[in-house]
């Protein structure tokens, strides 16, 4: 096999692993997804129109990034037993590193959301213990389906919390690896490499524990691009700094709008819902405009909440 059809056959694996069903909603269809903030951060969204993209290194659960590249190493090391390729290796090695990579060399930018507007565990982890509120999206304005194939700054892909199809696609990856080595006669490409080692840390951001499952979670992912600069900052988080991406969600059918597209606001349940609501209504309309104020559905949480 010549270099041309190893590349032709990699471009097939490739794009077959971009449209993976279990990262997309062509499984299970999904209309809207919410972004659980706090007073203050819903303000930042109105006045700025962007909503904000967390370091991958600071998500609250420490050991997500860990949990995903135990999958992917043991499917590399089954594949690194099979041919002994120094290119494999270092992709075991990319692996093994993919938490001090994100942290440092791979710059990994994280926005959330969730398909449940009124999850208890949201509304106290991000939401200010209740008081703040659930911001609703369509789920086709939050980044496009894939960076590679669209281009955009930011991607968006469904958290996989099901161990079985997590180990099928980290396998996967690195099956494509082995036979991508074997057909360019050890002389792989780097450009090829690189993107093996995106499809990585993709997995690294959307692999989570099946304890994890009631959050639902979307994600749209930035992988930092010299040539595509998002605006950036430094926000505080429980103590400790986080730095931040800005990240663009027009509407889907006017993508050349500036007006970020939001479509509902769920109410936190440790408001005084009546208040909140007229408040917010006001708010809405100072900030963004009567039209857009008239747009946007508002809702209140139905969970009875007591604070711990």
């Amino acid at each position: 096999m010549n270099r041309t059809q190893a590349n032709e056959r990699f471009y097939d694996w490739l794009f077959g692993f971009l449209n993976e069903p279990a990262f997309s909603s062509t499984a299970e269809p999904v209309g809207r997804v919410y972004q659980y903030t706090s007073g203050g951060g819903l303000i930042g969204m109105l006045r700025s129109n962007r909503v904000w993209a967390s370091h991958a290194a600071t998500m609250n659960d420490p050991g997500e990034i860990r949990y995903a590249s135990a999958i992917l190493g043991r499917a590399f090391d089954q594949q690194c037993q099979r041919t002994k390729s120094q290119t494999l290796a270092r992709l075991r090695g990319f692996v093994e590193n993919s938490l001090s990579r994100i942290s440092g060399n791979t710059r990994v930018y994280l926005g959330c959301f969730s398909e449940d507007c009124d999850l208890l565990s949201q509304w106290r982890a991000y939401a200010d213990d209740g008081r703040g509120f659930a911001v609703g999206f369509d789920l086709n304005d939050v980044g496009a389906d894939s960076w590679i194939q669209v281009g955009g700054p930011a991607f968006r892909r469904r958290v996989i919390y099901d161990e079985a199809i997590q180990t099928r696609i980290a396998n996967d990856i690195a099956t494509a690896a082995r036979k991508y080595v074997i057909n360019t006669r050890g002389r792989p490409d780097s450009g090829r490499i690189g993107q093996i080692q995106e499809c990585i840390v993709e997995c690294s951001v959307c692999f989570k524990h099946p304890s994890y499952v009631a959050e639902k979670e979307w994600r749209a992912i930035y992988i930092e691009n010299p040539s595509k600069p998002l605006n950036s900052g430094v926000r505080e988080r429980n103590g400790l700094p986080v730095p931040y991406v800005e990240l663009a969600v027009p509407a889907n059918d006017q993508p050349d709008s500036t007006r970020i597209a939001i479509r509902e606001i769920v109410i936190g349940p440790a408001n005084d819902m009546e208040s909140t609501e007229r408040l917010l209504r006001d708010s809405i309309r100072e900030l963004a405009g009567a039209e857009f104020s008239q747009s946007v559905l508002i809702r209140r949480s139905q969970i009875p909440y007591r604070r711990v």
